[in-house]
């Protein structure tokens, strides 16, 4: 605007308005576009779809290779499979009531819809394929009669003898025929078993896509095993069958979006092709994708990560599916080119819905603010200016000899102005004195000046105003200058002012805030305040030095670790994400340093000796700035660092030197005494291991966390194989203290059997977890175990296996129940008087189960041993013959029970090694009054020579499994061991 122009105040109040309506209108669009808003939430929502699939790919993978394919369920089937097929001795193999209790068993554990053993046929071509194949529709619940289980195939009178239910389509025998696609189930691992015959049998389990066991019956996939004899000859298969509804709900579709319009497909690729044949899927959108081959065909083009758009001409829109392989075989193995995979579908507009909806809401509302802010401030400037014009007009018309008197407007503010200006018109001059007056008496760093244009040069000055601005002596104290003189210090003030800040040139001495050099070598901050009139120029001054200084030493707080003076935590991390969004470099390296030393100096020496241990260690890890490395102090003894470079190997030699140089550092005691400054290392790699800051930090946490647990003091570069096997001891802190606050602990019951008589002696209680992320019990002791809380597991074994004996007393009867007890912990004598007093007269019937181990702590085994009598418990010395367990453990321990480890009793019937060790405990335990116990039974051999050889007691799968509800082992086992045990004469056992 050209000087002297006016604007009215309407123009004044709707100019500015209107442009800061505009330029936040351009930063919201600017900052939209520029940040990429749109792009970010696409890529969330691709991001979401693929990590919800990837999830679901986990779990579907774990159920068919832990739970429906894992070959070691189907050991006891097979074996009395193989027993009933050498029996047949060439004719019709008969199937038996333990092979199908086995059978249902495999059915029950493995939660599949059905499971089947087929055997063929040994009287030549045209003769039946004896076969046995349960079904059970709703495998999440189970009967104890076992009439939910309708039998598909099999002989008549076993499934009347243990009433069972016939299908409609039911059959006492199948036929099969090589050339029918819907028995590829039997014959792919059968032929796979004749031609590999050097591989493992778990190698040759094969899945079947969608298939039919008999005509109009339900679709399914199966998982199939050859049965192989001890010739390796195939003479039939085992397996287990998954319906395509029950896989369904495998999958649930309606996670993939909130209006459940997506879909799951479980499909297998052959080779490299595109194309994609479906064996299961879930949801509307198959209906629409799926043609009559049941193939989709995948594109190339990936629009994220592991996601690709479907080529399909049949689709109204494009549809993009989130792909997830499944291992479901090993590498050289007879199927290993048939790739199963889980894919996630989704419409992308459908996927991408809110996306579009949320820009074109955004878009649509600011256009839709703009107007209306534009159309209010002309509504608002034009109503401001109205009464003020009118104002104006009778000013300019009231008689400057007579008193000022204003029409009032009705609005509070103008007429409080119009007041003010009636009053000004009366005591200007008055008012002009009084503020000089106040200036005077306040005690604050302010000061003013005023300059008068008609008033003959003089430049007025409260106090303060030569002290503040640094006068020369002679007019510091000065109320009044000649403007000369005034003009003279401001521009001595300039010079000093260019001199130090190195500016060629200063258009104007007075700026908002303005930093002072002293004389005396002081520096302070002055803030100004200006208005110039027609007659009159006026600054206000203030000393904000305080101000200024406070606000530095807070933006210096917020970003620095004030006792290193290394960047914190929160700048850290703001520092090394921007580098890794700009990359301006190939490699980098993520170090973490955890200090060795410091807690034993904060313990012996106070902590400020530690302070000064933590700032000289700060001091060598500064050194890594000067190649351009960012170092931070994140919490008492942890320090990081982010080195960017091109090459690793330059990058872990500099490491490795500020790592030399910190060792080789000493450290004065307060005694006089020194010490090396020492850290353990950890260091994760960008991008090899990661490439964002999160993953880096976690993965360098960890690599510094194995190095302090192995050669404290080292450097280790992160191992992936180590962090998936260690990753529960890194991260498993809040699964195992959620597992141990809420108890989430159920105990099972496995019967210990009379060698005699066949009765049950007693129960042993083990311990299931039933808490996500600890899915063993050997997690929650390796867990426990590192982090000191054996203690709290004791007590929960105790407190919940007791528990669990209360409710079910009557199911025991007389037995005795077996607890495991870690040897080197025992409990308070709280906990021992709460155990006492809930369950006094039950303590006499347990029997304390101990492993000896090198760190035993033998004074809590005396305690434990005192409870013999104050409770008349007893004690089991168990794994015998394994690990530290061994005879002279016997002397120290002198336990009423000795339980000979599962490693000595497998396979015991063949084995004379075996034979010869047990031989020896069984004497040495008769003579000490020992009762012998053998656990880990699991075939009728191993039974009956351990009868035979004279063991008080067996406990084993092929007794009975581990359950939830107490019971007894089956009357045919119980005959067994009549039988074995009438054929000795085995001395009475005192009860």
């Amino acid at each position: 605007m050209r000087p002297g122009a006016k604007q009215s105040i309407r123009t004044k109040i709707l100019i500015p308005m209107a442009f800061v309506l505009v330029l936040q209108a351009l930063l919201f669009f600017g900052t939209i576009v520029g940040a990429d808003t749109a792009g970010q939430l696409r890529e969330n929502a691709f991001s979401m779809l693929a990590d919800k699939v990837s999830s679901r790919a986990a779990v579907l993978e774990n159920e068919m290779t832990q739970r429906w394919g894992k070959a070691e369920n189907y050991q006891r089937v097979m074996q009395l499979s193989l027993a009933a097929y050498q029996q047949a001795e060439g004719g019709e193999v008969q199937i038996t009531r333990q092979m199908a209790e086995e059978l249902i068993s495999l059915l029950r554990n493995s939660t599949a819809t059905g499971a089947y053993v087929i055997f063929c046929p040994q009287l030549g071509e045209g003769a039946p394929w004896p076969a046995l194949y349960l079904r059970d529709m709703d495998p999440t619940t189970s009967l104890i009669n076992n009439t939910d289980i309708l039998v598909e195939i099999g002989p008549g009178p076993l499934i009347k003898e243990m009433g069972l239910t016939m299908d409609s389509r039911w059959s006492p025998s199948i036929q099969l025929d090589p050339m029918d696609e819907n028995q590829r189930y039997f014959f792919r691992p059968y032929l796979a078993a004749q031609q590999y015959q050097s591989s493992q049998i778990s190698d040759l389990g094969y899945w079947a896509g969608p298939h039919q066991v008999t005509k109009d019956d339900l679709e399914v996939i199966s998982y199939s095993l050859p049965l192989l004899d001890r010739d390796g000859q195939v003479y039939g298969v085992v397996g287990v069958e998954i319906t395509l509804e029950y896989l369904a709900n495998q999958m649930p579709y309606r996670e993939l979006s909130a209006n459940q319009k997506g879909a799951y497909l479980l499909g297998l690729r052959e080779g490299q092709g595109n194309e994609v044949l479906a064996m299961g899927e879930s949801g509307p959108l198959f209906r629409r994708i799926l043609a009559d081959d049941r193939k989709v065909a995948i594109t190339e083009e990936k629009v994220y990560k592991d996601t690709y758009r479907l080529e399909d001409q049949a689709l109204t829109s494009e549809t993009v599916g989130a792909v997830q392989k499944l291992k479901l075989y090993n590498a050289h193995t007879p199927f290993e080119e048939e790739e199963w995979m889980v894919i996630g579908l989704m419409e992308e507009q459908e996927l991408l819905y809110s996306v579009n909806r949320l820009n074109q809401s955004l878009w649509f509302a600011s256009l839709i603010a703009l107007g209306v802010g534009v159309a209010g401030a002309f509504v608002i400037s034009a109503s401001f200016a109205a009464p003020v014009k009118r104002l104006a007009k009778s000013l300019r018309e009231s008689d400057p000899a007579k008193e000022v008197l204003l029409p009032q407007t009705g609005i509070v503010e103008i007429d409080g102005l119009s007041t003010a200006v009636e009053e000004l018109s009366a005591a200007v001059a008055n008012s002009a004195s009084r503020l000089s007056q106040i200036l005077e008496y306040t005690n604050t760093s302010l000061g003013a000046v005023e300059y008068y244009k008609e008033r003959g040069g003089l430049v007025y000055c409260t106090g303060k105003i030569g002290e503040m601005l640094d006068f020369s002596p002679e007019n510091r104290e000065k109320s009044e200058l000649p403007y000369d003189e005034f003009q003279q210090e401001l521009e001595r003030m300039k010079k000093k002012i260019l001199a130090k800040t190195g500016r060629q040139e200063q258009d104007k001495v007075v700026e908002d805030i303005l930093e002072l050099h002293r004389d005396d070598g002081r520096i302070c901050w002055i803030s100004f305040k200006h208005n110039e009139g027609e007659s009159r120029y006026m600054v206000v001054v203030q000393d904000v030095t305080g101000d200024v200084l406070e606000k530095r030493k807070i933006e210096y707080e917020r970003d620095y670790d004030v006792l290193t003076e290394l960047l914190n935590r929160r700048s850290f991390r703001r520092s090394v994400e921007k580098a890794l969004r700009s990359m301006p470099f190939q490699m980098g390296a993520m170090v973490m340093w955890d200090l060795d030393n410091l807690k034993y100096i904060n313990d012996t020496y106070g902590h400020d000796s530690g302070d000064k241990y933590i700032i000289a260690a700060a001091r060598v890890f500064q050194q890594l700035r000067q190649d351009g490395a960012e170092v931070a102090r994140m919490s008492g003894d942890e320090f990081f660092s982010f080195l960017p470079g091109e090459d690793r190997n330059t990058l872990l030699c500099r490491i490795r030197e500020v790592h030399k140089l910190l060792h080789s550092t000493n450290f004065q005691l307060p005694d006089g005494k020194t010490v090396k400054l020492r850290a353990s290392a950890g260091v994760a790699w960008y991008p090899d291991n990661g490439a964002s800051y999160d993953l880096l930090i976690k993965y360098a946490d960890f690599a510094m966390y194995s190095a302090k647990n192995s050669t404290k003091g080292d450097i280790q570069e992160f191992n992936q194989d180590a962090f998936q096997r260690d990753e529960l001891l890194f991260s498993g802190k809040e699964a195992l203290n959620h597992f141990l606050d809420h108890r989430l602990a159920r105990f099972a019951f496995q019967p210990i059997v009379d060698a005699r008589t066949g009765e049950v002696y007693a129960y042993e209680a083990l311990m299931r977890p039933s808490c996500e992320g600890l899915k063993t019990v050997s997690d929650v002791m390796r867990l426990v175990r590192a982090q000191s809380k054996l203690n709290q597991i004791e007590e929960l074994t105790w407190t919940g296996a007791l528990e669990a004996f209360s409710q079910q007393k009557e199911a025991f009867g007389e037995a005795r129940l077996f607890i495991n007890s870690v040897p080197n912990t025992c409990l308070s004598k709280e906990g021992f008087a709460a155990l006492e007093q809930q369950f006094g007269k039950d303590l006499s019937r347990l029997v304390v189960e101990v492993i000896e181990s090198e760190q035993t702590d033998y004074n809590c085994m005396a305690i434990k041993q005192s409870l013999c009598q104050r409770w008349g418990l007893s004690i089991a010395l168990d794994d015998f013959g394994a690990g530290y367990s061994s005879e002279g453990v016997l002397l120290t321990i002198n336990p009423s029970y000795v339980k000979i480890d599962m490693s000595i009793v497998r396979g015991i019937d063949r084995d004379k090694s075996r034979q010869t060790l047990l031989g020896g405990i069984l004497s040495y335990s008769k003579t000490q009054d020992i009762r012998i116990i053998a656990e880990g039974v699991e075939t009728r051999e191993e039974m009956v020579y351990l009868i035979e050889a004279g063991v008080d007691y067996i406990q084993g799968y092929y007794l009975a499994v581990p359950d939830f509800r107490v019971r007894g082992i089956p009357q045919e086992r119980k005959q067994e061991i009549q039988e074995a045990a009438g054929r000795v004469a085995l001395p009475p056992i005192d009860l």
